[in-house]
């Protein structure tokens, strides 16, 4: 894995940015090794995981210049889980697996959201019901705090469909906490 790692490096400009990006490598290749081991249930298969998540966080390192640690563990864990499911496209092979452990850990951010306790337990609560495609295009905006086209970019989707995701996310959150209120 040195090898790749120093070949990868090498497309990264500044010094700074190969710094962030060896940093970023050496803190979460377990985490991003252990998700995808989940996924793809093969080593060789999360060790391919691994390197193709570490290409795109060097060719994206700009990306994570100004994140806080939660921010660019939420980024990471959407870069891995989307590497693996374009693996398991590539090789038609399906996979049920639940990562609740690790995908949810860094939704918490309440620190960062001025709502009262009641209001933001009952919206993350609305959040986590919604479907993979809809979560991740959501943390994306709103706890990373990724354009449109930065989403689009990371999830290789277009930027209308981002924008067609955020707004069915948003209607259906908001017809979960009506219904929620309708039966509390």
């Amino acid at each position: 894995m040195v090898a790749i790692l120093s070949f990868y490096l090498n497309i990264i400009e500044t010094e700074s940015d190969r710094e962030l990006a060896r940093d970023l490598y050496y803190q979460y290749r377990d985490l991003i090794f252990r998700i995808s081991l989940k996924y793809l249930n093969n080593e060789a298969g999360a060790e391919d995981a691994v390197s193709d998540v570490f290409e795109k966080i060097c060719r994206n390192v700009e990306k994570f210049r100004n994140l806080n640690c939660s921010k660019a563990k939420g980024l990471i864990v959407i870069y891995t889980k989307h590497t693996c499911l374009n693996i398991l496209k590539r090789g038609r092979i399906i996979a049920f697996t639940e990562l609740d452990e690790e995908a949810g850990e860094y939704s918490d951010d309440a620190e960062s959201i001025v709502i009262c306790d009641e209001s933001y337990n009952r919206i993350l609560s609305a959040v986590e019901a919604l479907d993979d495609k809809y979560k991740d295009v959501l943390r994306l905006k709103y706890f990373v705090g990724f354009s449109d086209s930065e989403i689009a970019e990371a999830l290789d989707i277009t930027p209308e469909n981002v924008r067609v995701r955020l707004h069915r996310a948003r209607v259906m959150i908001k017809n979960r906490i009506k219904e929620t209120d309708l039966l509390g």
